[in-house]
């Protein structure tokens, strides 16, 4: 809530971040809604957006998380499905692999999602990494994390659902 009311009181620009319980959801959505005026202008043209991580790779909702995207999709605020599987831990070790694994992720966020509450904005998060193979730490800005971010625009662009991915980062 801090790091939102801070952005809310230093920006015009749209701010999304993550939350991590149903009372930070509302709590920033009160906040929102007061600049906005209320809450259903604040869903009319949203500045606000969040980030939930409810994947576990592989394949697996967290329920305390899905508890979150559960209360921000009925809010109408639009959230970014973040899903992380890291190539030869918990997804397989190919590009190809992870990238299929992912996609799965995301559609069952986005399916999940829309069964809630039909036409809900949503964002295609992906995230893919890779594991160090020496200690199955997780290793970001390879080669590999370009291609898959790629991809993943390429995977969102097809299925006409916005796309929600990380850049410019290094090891």
């Amino acid at each position: 809530i801090n790091e939102f009311y801070a952005a809310i009181s230093n920006t015009s620009k749209h701010i999304m971040g993550p939350v991590n319980t149903i009372q930070d959801v509302k709590d920033v959505i009160d906040v929102a809604s007061i600049v906005c005026g209320d809450e259903e202008k604040l869903k009319e043209k949203p500045f606000i957006s969040f980030v939930t991580s409810w994947m576990v790779s592989p394949l697996t909702f967290d329920p305390q998380v899905t508890k979150t995207l559960i209360e921000i999709v009925r809010k109408g605020i639009p959230v970014a499905l973040s899903s992380a599987p890291m190539a030869g831990a918990t997804s397989p070790i190919t590009m190809a692999g992870t990238l299929t694994q992912l996609h799965a992720e995301e559609l069952s966020g986005i399916v999940f999602s829309q069964l809630i509450k039909t036409g809900a904005p949503v964002l295609y998060g992906g995230i893919p990494g890779m594991a160090d193979m020496h200690d199955l730490s997780y290793k970001a800005g390879g080669v590999e994390f370009g291609f898959m971010n790629a991809a993943i625009s390429q995977i969102a662009t097809y299925i006409d659902v916005p796309n929600y991915c990380s850049a410019g980062i290094t090891e």
